[in-house]
């Protein structure tokens, strides 16, 4: 396949796992995971490893918010047969009695094609160092710029 279709399928699927995430739909997103799926949330605790840590994850993501968005402004595909790997700039805007945040975030996902579905086989959704200054490889080192 066509490097530039494979960018369009994985462009249109991450925007699927976006979607899901958005209607809190614990089922819409596994569907669209490995049963063996990696990764990692932006909290410390939050790592994944299958589909029913994946689901505990997720659960609780969508307990602790009224609604939910998130959405890929600028992503990079990357591709070699039935693989494909992610770069993300992610914003999720969750709602919390009656407050929205807007949470800036970088997204990682790896995913393969197998009997002509993409499933995520890797995600990694983090949030930027806030106390890392522009120019610095470090957080805490430098002034901030915002």
């Amino acid at each position: 396949m066509p490097i530039k279709d494979v960018e369009t399928e994985i462009f249109t699927f991450m925007n699927h796992v976006a979607q899901a995430y958005s209607r809190r739909d614990a089922d819409a997103v596994l569907a669209l995971a490995a049963p063996d799926i990696i990764g990692f949330g932006s909290g410390p605790d939050e790592k994944v490893v299958g589909a029913a840590l994946m689901r505990k994850s997720l659960d609780r993501d969508f307990s602790q918010c009224d609604g939910l968005s998130m959405k890929f402004p600028w992503m990079a595909v990357r591709s070699e047969g039935n693989v494909a790997w992610v770069a993300a700039d992610c914003t999720i805007a969750a709602t919390i009695k009656n407050e929205t945040h807007t949470y800036p975030g970088r997204a990682t996902a790896v995913a393969k094609k197998t009997d002509d579905q993409w499933k995520l086989v890797l995600l990694h959704i983090s949030l930027p160092a806030a106390d890392q200054a522009a120019g610095q490889s470090y957080p805490g080192v430098g002034e901030k710029t915002t």
